[in-house]
């Protein structure tokens, strides 16, 4: 099974310590992930933004 995440997760899974990345890695050990380039830049421009705020 594909789970297609979306820049909301990538961005609250980025914390190692967040309760969506425990949720993030228990999926990723039994699932594919999957997010297209859009996904992954507006995670990227998010947190660009929260870490120079």
């Amino acid at each position: 099974m594909k789970v297609f995440l979306d820049a909301n997760i990538l961005f609250s899974s980025s914390n190692p310590q967040s309760a969506t990345r425990f949720l993030l890695d228990i999926i990723l050990s039994k699932y594919e992930a999957v997010a297209n380039e859009h996904v992954m830049e507006e995670a990227r421009r998010n947190l660009m933004i929260k870490r120079s705020g």
